[in-house]
């Protein structure tokens, strides 16, 4: 999800900054990144189809599954600072939308959530607003990295996926049963306060990332 919103913020730069040309190490690595979750959430389906969990074969899985999104952990804030040095624009110190969100609404309406797991919940709204709004440039480039040869759209792959491998709907997750105008609300006051601190820059995409966030929650 981290990834993908990486891919959108460059996009977005690029309309506003007439920029025709992307950095190829930044792509790449998006794509190596992509690539490396994308193995993450094929093991955990084929975890889900072992009847024993706990044997050998499910063990190695879920070692390798570990080492890999660690190791996709890892490479994710050289990848955040280096897009935003791409875009010029202040990502690194305001965050991605799936941080923004995470910031904004945990613990208070996810307090037993993990946040890698809440990380996982967002794919599939974010999958569906970028199969609705986006074409061509860094999200394509990402895209054809995660769909490989298959001839799916992302919003389906993300629905397969995160089916098969287990993650649970963001609704499933909150605590009680807040409505979208409370999380919305929640999202608004966080960004009011980022601006502020920032001398009231709220980030990248501005009112268009305030649309995004909404869609993914709705």
């Amino acid at each position: 999800a981290i990834v993908l919103d990486v891919a959108r913020s460059i996009d977005t730069a690029g309309e506003t900054t007439k920029q025709t040309e992307l950095e190829e190490s930044v792509v790449n690595e998006m794509k190596t990144i992509a690539s490396l979750c994308v193995s993450v959430l094929n093991l955990a389906s084929e975890v889900s189809q072992i009847n024993d969990e706990s044997s050998d074969e499910a063990s190695t899985k879920q070692d390798l599954a570990q080492q890999q999104i660690l190791e996709a952990i890892v490479r994710l804030s050289p990848l955040i600072e280096q897009s935003a040095l791409l875009t010029q624009t202040s990502v690194l110190t305001t965050g991605t939308i799936p941080q923004k969100l995470a910031n904004a609404l945990l613990p208070t309406y996810f307090p037993q959530c993990h946040l890698v797991t809440y990380f996982a919940c967002i794919l599939q709204g974010l999958c569906d607003v970028l199969d609705t709004c986006a074409s061509g440039g860094a999200v394509e480039e990402v895209t054809r990295a995660i769909l490989k040869d298959k001839n799916n759209s992302l919003s389906l792959w993300a629905f397969e996926i995160t089916n098969t491998a287990g993650i649970p709907t963001m609704a499933s997750l909150a605590f009680g049963t807040p409505n979208l105008k409370a999380l919305n609300g929640s999202v608004d006051a966080y960004e009011t306060l980022v601006a502020s601190d920032m001398g009231g820059f709220g980030g990248i995409g501005g009112r268009d990332e305030s649309f995004v966030m909404e869609d993914i929650l709705q």
